[in-house]
């Protein structure tokens, strides 16, 4: 009986670990307060509501903002897609979406981006930021501009 009990234990324990590579999905509302004096400066966002490349966004991050500082340009990392509104995005001249997947934008977010790009703003989207999570016509449309498959292997290749 205790054998029992202890493998209904394991596969109970197996079944309640989340994955880390699926967060839960979340709207990010409240902007990030950011530094002063940020002008022409390089947003990085990372912000994942679909798969969460963890092998590789903490150190694309600090490269990214490592490529920044050589070119003599500020940068702001960020997992907080509240900063997509009008009155932030104005102190950025270019928005580097490092893998960020899934719908990660309100509507409200992704129009203000839609408006920083309309103004000349420039965008990188970079591996996930590309991928089929996204379903905002506009993003879909303007910023991937094509479709995305998968990968042989599967999502985590």
């Amino acid at each position: 009986m205790s054998k029992m009990l202890a493998i209904v234990a394991l596969l109970t324990m197996g079944q309640a670990a989340p994955n880390p590579h699926l967060p839960t999905k979340t709207y990010d509302t409240v902007a990030p307060v950011l530094p002063e004096n940020l002008n022409r400066a390089v947003l990085i966002v990372s912000k994942t509501n679909g798969w969460r490349h963890l092998e590789h966004i903490p150190h694309s991050n600090v490269v990214l903002a490592d490529i920044a500082r050589g070119l003599d340009r500020k940068s702001y990392v960020t997992e907080n897609a509240a900063v997509f509104n009008d009155d932030q995005l104005r102190h950025f001249s270019v928005v580097v979406l490092n893998s960020a997947s899934g719908d990660f934008m309100t509507p409200d977010q992704s129009a203000a981006l839609e408006r920083f790009v309309a103004r000349g703003g420039g965008i990188v989207a970079l591996h996930a930021a590309g991928d089929n999570s996204h379903t905002g016509p506009w993003y879909t449309k303007t910023i991937i501009g094509t479709k995305f498959i998968g990968h042989p292997g599967g999502p985590d290749q």
